[in-house]
């Protein structure tokens, strides 16, 4: 069962990476093109102007838009422009769905236990060091490899009774002590 589910997890993960991978395409090719119709003299930037009108239409059309103030919006603006020269090229518009989305996607109230209840802990080097490791590619590798051994000891253990042939029940297995190397092995992973 356990195999079941880190597979079915792993798929899940990868599908969900390739949907990622696939918006950003598709947001940089709708980006490039907006571009495109923005830079009327194919100047291969775009005033402070355009932009405020494109934010002005957008206004219509998305209401966290019509949130952002004034001042707001040439903060935005400001982000974008990062090399400061009052336009922007396609490299800086292609940020624009990013800027947004940072001034209007919402926080998290989440937090964990020892972030919460234990915040000295938790701002400690060793700690995030270990979050790290829990969050990277080979902690999950390391699972998987445990859930596959795992499985292959219990069919190993269980094989006579998996091939239909008798099966006494030994009385020390159920005993809670460790008396057999299969049981060595089952409690190690």
């Amino acid at each position: 069962m356990n195999l079941v589910l880190s597979v079915s997890l792993n798929k899940y993960d990868e599908s969900i990476a390739e949907r990622s991978k696939s918006r950003e395409r598709l947001s940089k090719k709708l980006l490039t093109e907006a571009f495109t119709l923005l830079d009327h003299g194919n100047t291969k930037s775009i005033t402070r102007e355009s932009v405020m009108r494109v934010m002005l239409i957008l206004n219509q059309d998305i209401p966290e838009i019509k949130c952002l103030s004034h001042d707001e919006k040439h903060i935005l603006f400001a982000f974008l422009d990062k090399d400061g020269s009052g336009e922007i090229c396609l490299d800086e518009f292609l940020d624009f769905g990013s800027i947004l989305l940072l001034k209007l996607s919402k926080t998290s109230d989440y937090a964990t236990f020892v972030e919460t209840y234990l915040p000295s802990i938790y701002r400690s080097g060793k700690y995030q060091v270990l979050c790290q490791v829990v969050q990277s590619k080979y902690f999950d590798d390391a699972i998987d490899f445990i859930l596959v051994m795992n499985a292959i000891i219990i069919a190993i253990q269980d094989y006579q009774l998996l091939a239909g042939g008798d099966y006494e029940i030994n009385a020390h297995f159920n005993d809670g002590n460790i008396d057999t190397i299969w049981e060595v092995f089952e409690t190690a992973f």
